[in-house]
């Protein structure tokens, strides 16, 4: 968000001082810079907090496993009933560091969530809340529907803005109603053109 208003704001810079409006976004840009770096700062203290015990514990175990191997092998700790052999001691030290693998992935997920969430709440903050009535026009009468929407398209054919290149030929998909659907394929495929058709922002076939 902060990227897209510091654009805008040199694009539109002769504008702004047309308008004598430069004064006012620069201290609405420094404003916002700072509201940014909070922000930031305070997101990295949690993660590089998380982060530095996570991989606190990890080290911890996998020294416990290589201690324990070690010991065992010079013969001055014994808690096996069989004798710890060199492969069994080589796997323990490699597996170690895995059994942490969950736990990151957790810690990953959790900073998707707030990053989510923040986003969201952003969304929020510029569009307002969505209805949950939502009021359907038939061709005959108005319908009233409570709650999600599905999505069907038909021969749904849409080129780029130039109409120089196809990039869906009559393609038909059906999204039902609280179905989530990832939209997935190589950087400048055309992913973001799609949700743009979908949303009505682009010109579409179909």
């Amino acid at each position: 968000m902060f990227n897209g208003r510091f654009a805008d704001c040199l694009r539109g810079l002769t504008t702004l001082k047309l308008f004598g409006r430069a004064d006012a976004e620069t201290f609405g840009i420094v404003v916002a810079s700072d509201e940014l770096r909070r922000r930031t700062l305070r997101v990295l203290r949690i993660t590089f907090l998380s982060s530095a015990v996570l991989e606190f514990f990890a080290a911890l175990g996998v020294a416990g496993i290589a201690l324990y191997v070690g010991l065992t092998f010079i013969d001055f700790l014994h808690l096996r009933s069989t004798p710890l052999t060199l492969e069994l001691g080589l796997f323990l030290l490699l597996i170690a560091p895995e059994i942490y693998n969950p736990l990151r992935l957790l810690a990953a997920h959790y900073h998707d969530q707030a990053s989510a969430k923040v986003a969201i709440g952003e969304i929020e903050a510029q569009l307002g809340h969505m209805p949950t009535d939502v009021v359907l026009l038939a061709p005959d009468a108005p319908s009233r529907r409570t709650g999600a929407l599905g999505l069907t398209m038909s021969n749904f054919t849409l080129r780029t803005p130039d109409q120089a290149r196809l990039i869906l030929d009559q393609v038909q998909f059906t999204i039902a109603p609280s179905n989530t659907v990832a939209i997935v394929g190589q950087s400048g495929i055309g992913k973001l053109t799609l949700l743009e058709a979908i949303a009505r922002l682009r010109i579409y076939d179909g």
